[in-house]
């Protein structure tokens, strides 16, 4: 049977990623997700932690359809801000990253005499915002760098033209990990739309010019060196040095091998989003874990329930 027959509309999008030969399990719940169940989670955690008062909207991008989910502290049109932060979430997020930040940036600006607005978004392809097909197989080009410029167009072009449809004045934006590489490409190709830019953890480390890649091998060889000096100076035998020096080798060989394994996954257009997807209703325990293991420490009680 062709599955778009009995597949759900809301799963259709990640099913195709899965299965593009367009067979899949007769399990149609397999990928038990959908937009109302992400509207529903976003709405709980907001309306459970952020007290400063938000206008949900969606805001269609114009000319192509697409839409950004958005959210606002400025609820009466007729205030007028004396600031306006945006903030930007990353890679894989969404505008919820911000929940524990919205109050205390409102408290301190209100304490200072300062009228702050402050919006969050959804990055296309992300959260609750369209998800357009991003098909870089379409790009006939072998150059990377052309490749990375129109990525990156992908995002800072819809983000501009988020900024033309709310009519924003210059603002302040605030990126975080891959939302901070992105405030820097928005910053280099619109600097006048901008006061300042803030990117907290940035990604977005650069390939090393090929002229410079001999001073970081040298320099690597000598750390090696000088790292297993201290391991002789350490231990009681030459046996044990050797077995330390074997165990480091084999522990950097896994390292490129996971790596490399990665890459490969990633170039092949596999995420941790789609393998989430495609652990159908085991995804959720993968993302609590992760969730728990990173964010656990820095939560209160109240925000672990």
């Amino acid at each position: 049977m062709e599955w778009r027959r009995w597949v759900p509309s809301n799963f259709r999008s990640p099913v195709s990623s899965l299965w593009p030969l367009g067979k899949i399990p007769q399990t149609p719940l397999w990928v038990p997700t959908s937009l109302a169940q992400l509207e529903a989670s976003e709405k709980a955690l907001l309306n459970g932690h952020v007290k400063t008062p938000l206008k949900h909207s969606l805001v269609h991008l114009p000319g192509s359809g697409h839409y950004i989910n958005t959210i606002d502290t400025l609820t009466d049109a007729s205030q007028k801000p004396d600031k306006t932060i945006v903030l930007a979430h990353g890679f894989g997020a969404g505008l919820g990253l911000w929940y524990r930040n919205i109050d205390p940036l409102m408290q301190q600006s209100a304490a200072r005499g300062i009228k702050l607005r402050i919006l969050a978004f959804d990055w296309l392809g992300m959260g609750r915002s369209t998800r357009p097909r991003f098909a870089t197989t379409t790009w006939r080009t072998n150059k990377k760098t052309e490749l990375v410029d129109r990525s990156e167009s992908f995002f800072v072009d819809s983000l501009e033209d988020w900024r033309h449809s709310l009519q924003l004045p210059p603002f302040t934006l605030v990126g975080h990990s891959f939302g901070g590489y992105l405030a820097a490409c928005y910053a280099l190709k619109h600097p006048k739309r901008l006061d300042s830019v803030v990117m907290a953890s940035p990604i977005g480390i650069p390939e090393l010019p090929r002229q410079h890649r001999h001073h970081i091998t040298r320099a690597n060889e000598r750390q090696e060196a000088t790292r297993g000096e201290d391991d002789v100076s350490q231990l009681t035998s030459n046996n044990s040095s050797n077995s330390s020096k074997s165990s480091h080798k084999s522990r950097q060989a896994t390292a490129t091998w996971v790596q490399k394994l990665l890459y490969a996954l990633w170039a092949g257009y596999v995420t941790p989003q789609s393998v989430v997807r495609g652990a159908g209703p085991y995804g959720r325990r993968l993302v609590e874990g992760y969730v728990t293991n990173r964010f656990t420490r820095t939560m209160s009680p109240e925000e672990q329930k």
